[in-house]
């Protein structure tokens, strides 16, 4: 199967609508900010036409981010109920169908994956086997991690429980660190973008309030001066998100 097949298929079926809708108000709020700062209708499209490809690609690789995050919450959940299930003397097969049985707004993304991978079994596909499919489909590295420890584990007669049951806690420890993290990386990066948009906030408010005192800025040394500190400000934006971007 290819990789990446259930982020393309979901990502296709949940977030386009999101994708288009994310890049054009950024755009358009790009495009209001140089209109702010230029007065120029033709300036601010040119910009944000430039602008539009870097635009997209941001915003596809946060929505991209935020279903991963969904994948991982929604697996580390099924391996809570599969940890159930197996401790109340069911097989691990027979798990699988019931999570596949649950209704889909139990489980948006992995839903359809789980009645997949029950279609399989009837097939007489092995149960470590139909998770690997998954984990190729999902090209996920928490599902990833459960099948090849399900491989090995399988022939050489492992506890079941309590492998699921580990598995699924550290996955659950491993999505409170990062949610932690993120939470303290994020207050600066917002703090940042705060302080990038009062130049912005204040051009506009000048314009609106003070018409005639903000006309120099419109030729001369004053436009000259607008052109610099609006490529700056720019500069501070790019620094600013290249600062923040902490790998973990």
């Amino acid at each position: 199967m290819r990789k990446r097949g259930l982020v393309k298929k979901q990502m296709r079926k949940f977030s386009y609508f999101k994708l288009l809708f994310c890049s054009l108000f950024a755009l358009a709020s790009m495009y209001l900010c140089m209109w702010a700062f230029f007065q120029n209708i033709w300036f601010g499209g040119l910009i944000a036409v430039v602008a539009c490809p870097w635009v997209f690609w941001k915003v596809r690789k946060g929505l991209i981010t935020r279903f991963n995050r969904r994948v991982e919450k929604e697996f580390a959940d099924i391996l809570v109920v599969i940890s159930g299930s197996l401790t109340a003397g069911l097989s691990l097969n027979q798990c699988v169908r019931e999570i596949a049985e649950q209704p889909a707004g139990e489980y948006p993304v992995l839903s359809k994956e789980f009645s997949r991978m029950e279609q399989l079994l009837r097939l007489n596909w092995p149960v470590e086997r139909v998770f690997e499919e998954l984990a190729m489909r999902s090209d996920h590295p928490d599902i990833q991690l459960f099948s090849t420890v399900l491989q090995a584990g399988i022939p050489a007669g492992v506890n079941l429980i309590e492998l699921v049951r580990q598995i699924g806690a550290t996955l659950r420890v491993k999505q409170d660190t990062e949610a932690e993290i993120t939470r303290i990386l994020n207050l600066p990066k917002y703090n940042n973008r705060i302080i990038m948009a009062m130049p912005v906030v204040s051009v506009v408010a000048i314009r609106f309030m003070a018409p005639s005192y903000a006309a120099g800025l419109n030729t001369g040394i004053g436009f000259v001066l607008l052109v610099v500190a609006c490529c700056l400000l720019g500069v501070a934006i790019l620094l600013g998100e290249l600062l923040g971007r902490i790998g973990y």
